[in-house]
């Protein structure tokens, strides 16, 4: 009795030094976790001043569902998780593989034990603003750290960094000399910052109790046109602001995650009381897409257009007001008077008479060579209000076309004027419509919502970019060729327009990459 139960008190015991090396080894994923945000991310010059107004939002929604989905993916593959693949890939390559030591430490954080500790990211925020410098105000905030944050701080200011006067009874860590983020926990969680002012605000704030997420589990994001747009900040920021608030949006959002084995964007506008200034645009026609082949494009995007008069000089004001922004750019001519006079000189066509009041939408696609390495060629679609103002456009266009480029060439089918950066990039796109097997828009056009009202619509197949191989493995770029392209759709929604980017076929995908990759495990001692 006596030797058993030594026995199984040693069971015990070593039961418990294997729970403890296990939870220390998920807290060190997590602290590469945060060493990955903090120092390829969040990372930005430390400036002075009170924190301004939020830009732009990042909350952070039940993390732990995204990795169990991640991790969901490599069912029924060689490996069981993305961590367990990453390992037996390089034991199969002899410790090396193809791949940043940052992306494979991401990697290795996709494992069981580590979904149970993602819960403490669950509601997390990241707010950006500019102060009246002109310099970038973040402060990252973690309302649910039991410590293992504040403690990984605490570690980067002993190794990298230095305590910092306290606020008030709170302790202050600088993360990294001399002018790196800063670190403190309180009542409300534990925040990260690039300033002082931004530190005391988040620790004073948390989280924002008033912007409940709808998603279930992902990013939410959100732009703020009013604070974008603000003097404050960079010149480009309140270009994005004026845009976003022409559109009639106050807020300008995105919600990203995976579902089921697919990745979903979505992202939307926020309508504000002012009116939009830009009107929606028109629907496309199903039938614009059919010009795009199928074999070998690596980008086609097909668009409408509101051919109305008024909307099209309050889309060149938009430009100008856009623009002007930029003080140095005051003085600048009208945009719509530069575009049309550079029309006007190169392809002979005056676009106020023969294109802007004509054209209802644009379709284009490029191609990539495998073999070249880059983008070989493509073919512009302008589709016009009929056949007429077409054959006009096409007319015109012929007789000037080659000052651009010698090889660039003309043609027009119906109500549709195609330019094509050679006779045999035109001849494929011909040869789409004419055949529907041969063209992507049957599996374009499967995307779109029953009954939506598509107004914009593209495609990017990944497996087809060039120099894909010089940045990954050969395996990697296999897998993707046979992947289905990602798809992007702009519906019409009760007058504002909802995007959505979805890439599918994942698991699959993820499937054959592991085939082709020289798998080993140490239990197996043999390639997979």
């Amino acid at each position: 009795m006596r030797e058993a139960s030594a026995k199984a008190g040693g069971a015990s015991a070593r039961t418990d030094r294997i729970r403890s090396r296990s939870l220390a080894s998920t807290r060190k994923f997590v602290y590469i976790l945060l060493c990955i945000i903090i120092n390829s991310i969040l990372y930005v010059r430390s400036s002075r001043g009170e924190p301004p107004a939020t830009a732009l939002r990042v909350r952070i929604v039940k993390p732990d569902e995204q990795w169990r989905r991640a991790i969901a993916l490599f069912e029924g593959s060689k490996a069981a998780n993305p961590a367990a693949a990453l390992a037996a890939w390089r034991n199969g390559r002899g410790g090396e593989v193809k791949m940043s030591k940052g992306m494979q430490a991401l990697i290795a954080c996709f494992n069981p034990a580590m979904i149970d500790e993602t819960r403490l990211l669950d509601g997390s925020e990241l707010d950006l603003g500019w102060d009246g410098d002109g310099l970038m105000h973040w402060r990252f905030m973690i309302p649910k750290d039991d410590g293992t944050f504040s403690s990984l701080a605490t570690a980067f200011a002993l190794t990298e960094g230095q305590s910092e006067p306290a606020i008030g009874s709170i302790p202050v860590d600088r993360l990294r000399k001399p002018d790196g983020p800063l670190a403190a926990r309180g009542p409300k969680g534990t925040a990260v910052a690039n300033t002082r002012s931004a530190l005391v605000e988040a620790l004073d704030r948390g989280v924002d109790p008033a912007d409940p997420s709808r998603l279930e589990s992902g990013l939410l994001v959100h732009i703020k046109s009013a604070a974008l747009a603000d003097s404050r900040a960079p010149i480009w920021a309140r270009r994005i602001g004026a845009a976003i608030a022409a559109f009639g949006g106050r807020e300008f959002v995105a919600e990203a995650g995976f579902q089921g084995e697919d990745i979903r964007i979505q992202v939307h506008l926020i309508p504000s009381n002012i009116r939009s200034i830009i009107a929606v645009p028109r629907e496309i026609e199903p039938a614009w897409l059919d010009w795009i082949p199928k074999e070998k494009t690596i980008a086609a995007v097909s668009f409408g257009l509101d051919s109305d008069r008024g909307s099209w000089d309050r889309l060149f004001e938009l430009a100008d007001r856009i623009e002007k922004i930029d003080p140095s750019k005051a003085g600048a001519a009208p945009a719509r008077l530069r575009l049309n006079l550079l029309i006007t000189a190169t392809a002979g066509i005056q676009p106020d008479i023969d294109l802007w009041p004509k054209l209802k939408g644009v379709s284009a696609f490029v191609v990539a060579g495998r073999d070249t390495g880059r983008v070989d060629s493509g073919l512009i679609a302008l589709h016009a209000a009929d056949d007429s103002a077409a054959r006009k456009l096409a007319d015109k266009l012929g007789n000037r076309i080659k000052r651009i480029g010698e090889k660039l060439i003309v043609d027009q089918r119906g109500s549709t004027t195609l330019i094509a950066s050679d006779a045999a990039t035109l001849a494929a796109s011909l040869d789409a419509f004419d055949h529907p097997d041969r063209s992507a828009g049957n599996a374009l056009r499967k995307s779109f919502p029953e009954g939506a009202r598509v107004v914009r619509a593209g495609a990017f197949w990944a497996g087809r970019t060039p120099g894909l191989e010089d940045e990954t493995s050969k395996e990697f770029v296999d897998a993707l060729v046979e992947t289905p392209p990602i798809l992007w759709t702009g519906v019409n929604d009760r007058g504002a327009v909802v995007d959505v980017v979805i890439a599918r076929g994942l698991k699959e995908t993820i499937r054959r990459f592991l085939n082709k990759l020289p798998l080993k495990t140490p239990r197996d001692g043999a390639g997979g």
